[in-house]
């Protein structure tokens, strides 16, 4: 497991029962130096359990019962090190948090590849009594305490009030534990507690890497689990603050109450980023940035200079340099290749379990309104590995749907990162220089063979236009050639994408140019049980004359420049659905990868099967009726196997994540693919992809096209547009 759960460990057995507890546990596991154990790597699963052991030996507590504890107090320390803004994110409810369980780590298996997550299946709804929640993972029940502890603690934070459990004698089929389920009596406000411990700079940077260790302690990133102890009996424990009897209720303990009030208090001292828990729009430059809300003066003053000295400052010369480029324009054989730019990365996306870097790279989408600073993240390109296409505004129903304090631009930050860790991941594929079972790390940790992350390339509007000039009118009329320059495409695909045309352009004029297989459409993290019928609807009313831009006039220039390149509006319209379904249900169909449940894996995909039916699209209706994404998991074959035994083998088989995608990819190859092409054929004219230009209008002399360029800017600006909106349009 991950050092970052021995940290954690430490601090629970200090705070519990003294250092010498703690002192005595290393004793007992053989551990002679405990900086040994305290290092930011993964140690051996024999390792971690022989201290988890003796911690629970120490504490006078048995195994299952000191693993309720720790779960308990792990949430706890997480919000102490800024985490709970994520468990805040994940849904309106304690019940969504939980039906977002499996996307959450599907999404985060990005990151951590080499980790097998948990999988939770949530039926029922906790307010009324008729919750249930089934539990699988690769160490069988092992750690199913460790999740009642993690799983009471959220509720009370989410909810306030306790989330009783009741194990049930047989598990549902496929699934290691199930527990009956109720929320009790809402927790009584707690007493004034002492202020939580300080902690460590050095816990705090590895806190960073929180998630990897739960991972790690839940699913042991694959390595074989020890075999499930016996249930654990009640038995008396003590703290330095309160001595209680563990009861056969999960009800609220005195220990659970602390917890609650230090994850409340420290989350409390967390500033928000608007009183509403609306997005604020106001703007800060980046390279002026620096996050104090969770360090001490010393830390931000570090963070600040870091901040600083991460960013580029503002060259004194540059717009003179683009006067000068200005004027050089008409001349340019080739102006898009003088005006293209590429971000990295790192400057604009950040990681969901990075509370830090999350909060710096959110700033940036707060608004769309750029400047100077914000153009000089980029630097000149020759080309860009992906295009960003996205929606500068959040739907105006997210809150409603995502959550009170699911924050648009954090969501969008995070999502990047993980598109670009998928980028960095099918490169290292491509490039035959992978080995499945490190990589997570090295994309988090060490630098890469081919490139980080941090460092893929980018074309994003906000920064690869330079707003505060005129230049912005000639580069925003080479939008065709940009996307021509990058070599695929990142769409944030909100439930509203569809209403934006400018977007919708976006898309189609990428896949005229280029392959479909460069599309990454990033859906995941959006797509819910709640989003989904918004999904639906906004693919089935989708209508040219809908969709809305900025500018009126805007609408008749992308008409113009739609029937350049398809034979109607209609057969642009059918193709784009097409592609939406497609690839929705591409993303749809590796998600089962996180699921035990044949029936519900495949209903997912019934859904967008009815879609294609509706909306005549025989051909795809028929191919996504008949996929049997079960029979893509291994760990689901052969049928009939009991709990044990799957885990055994999930446990002994580190590519089964790698399968059920290679398989996706293979359907997508082989039945949806055609039809994407077939689509596509038949709604482009014949002349096109290979001769699709659009020619850079010239006045007579430079000096006329600097003042053209001068005019349309100011007009633009009188108009009150401020910033890109949609697609890197004004």
């Amino acid at each position: 497991m991950h050092g970052l759960v021995h940290h954690a460990l430490r601090s629970f057995a200090r705070e519990t029962a003294g250092a010498a507890a703690w002192a005595a546990a290393l004793r007992e596991a053989g551990v002679t130096e405990e900086s040994a154990i305290l290092d930011a790597v993964q140690y051996p699963d024999a390792a971690t359990f022989a201290v988890v052991s003796a911690v629970a030996a120490a504490l006078r507590l048995e195994l299952g019962a000191a693993l309720d504890a720790f779960g308990e107090y792990f949430v706890s320390w997480l919000a102490e090190m800024g985490q709970m803004r994520m468990i805040d994110a994940m849904g309106a409810t304690l019940d969504d948090l939980l039906r977002n369980l499996n996307s959450l780590h599907h999404a985060l298996a990005r990151t951590h590849r080499d980790a097998q997550f948990p999988t939770f299946k949530v039926e029922g709804c906790a307010a009324d009594g008729t919750l249930v929640i089934s539990y699988a993972s690769v160490r069988g029940e092992l750690l199913a305490p460790l999740v009642v502890g993690i799983l009471r603690a959220v509720s009370l934070l989410k909810v306030d009030a306790p989330l009783e459990m009741r194990r049930l004698d047989v598990p549902h089929a496929g699934y290691d534990v199930t527990w009956a389920c109720a929320l009790g009596a809402p927790r009584a406000a707690p007493a004034e507690r002492s202020a939580a411990p300080v902690r460590t700079e050095h816990e705090r940077r590895m806190a960073r890497g929180w998630h990897r260790a739960l991972v790690e302690s839940c699913c042991g990133g694959g390595q074989r689990a020890p075999r499930a102890q016996p249930a654990y009996a009640p038995s008396t424990w003590s703290t330095r603050r309160t001595r209680f009897l563990p009861s056969a209720a999960p009800d609220v303990t005195p220990a659970a109450a602390y917890v609650v009030a230090r994850a409340t208090a420290a989350r409390s001292r967390i500033r928000p980023l608007s009183t509403t828990g609306a997005p604020s729009t106001s703007w800060m430059p980046l390279r002026k940035l620096f996050i104090v809300a969770r360090t001490s003066a010393a830390s931000a003053a570090s963070s600040a200079e870091d901040a600083s000295s991460a960013q580029p400052r503002a060259h004194p010369g540059l717009l003179k340099q683009l006067d000068r480029l200005l004027l050089a324009l008409p001349s340019l054989a080739d102006p898009g290749a003088a005006l293209m730019r590429a971000v990295p990365c790192g400057r604009v996306a950040a990681s969901l379990d990075d509370a830090a870097e999350l909060c710096r790279a959110s700033t940036f989408w707060r608004t769309n309104v750029g400047s100077i600073d914000d153009y000089e993240l980029s630097a000149p390109a020759e080309f860009a590995a992906r295009f960003v296409s996205h929606t500068w505004q959040q739907p105006t129903d997210w809150h409603v749907l995502m959550g009170a304090k699911c924050d648009f631009a954090e969501v969008k930050a995070a999502v990047l990162s993980m598109a670009a860790r998928d980028l960095v991941w099918q490169r290292r594929l491509a490039e035959g220089r992978i080995a499945e079972a490190a990589v997570g790390a090295r994309l988090s940790q060490g630098a890469a063979p081919i490139e980080r992350w941090q460092d893929a390339t980018l074309w994003v509007d906000k920064c690869c236009v330079a707003q505060q000039h005129p230049i912005m009118v000639p580069t925003i009329a080479l939008l065709e050639q940009f996307v021509r320059r990058c070599e695929g495409m990142i769409v944030l695909f909100t439930w509203d994408f569809f209403a934006r045309l400018w977007c919708v352009y976006e898309w189609a004029l990428f896949l005229v140019l280029h392959d479909d297989a460069d599309v990454q459409l990033c859906v995941d993290f959006f797509l819910n049980e709640r989003t989904l019928p918004r999904y639906v609807e906004a693919i089935r009313a989708f209508r040219f004359a809908d969709a809305r831009t900025f500018y009126e006039s805007d609408i008749e220039l992308v008409r113009q420049r739609v029937e350049a390149m398809y034979h109607s509006i209609e057969h642009f319209e059918r193709f784009v659905q097409l592609a939406a379904i497609v690839h929705v249900a591409v993303a749809v169909a590796k998600r089962t990868g996180l699921t035990h449940d044949p029936t519900s894996a495949e209903s997912d995909l019934l859904v967008w099967a009815h879609l294609a039916a509706e909306l005549g699209l025989a051909q795809l209706a028929d191919v996504l009726s008949r996929a049997r994404p079960a029979a893509w998991l291994k760990h689901t074959e052969p049928a009939g196997r009991d709990g044990s035994l799957r885990a055994e083998a999930i446990a002994g088989d580190q590519s089964w994540r790698a399968d059920v995608m290679k398989n996706v990819d293979i359907w997508l190859g082989c039945e949806l693919r055609p039809l994407l092409d077939a689509s596509r054929t038949r709604a482009l004219r014949a002349e096109l992809p290979s001769q699709v230009a659009f020619a850079l209008p010239s006045p007579p002399s430079s000096s006329g096209w600097a003042a053209a360029a001068s005019l349309a800017f100011e007009s633009r600006r009188a108009s009150g547009a401020s910033g890109t909106s949609e697609g890197g349009r004004p």
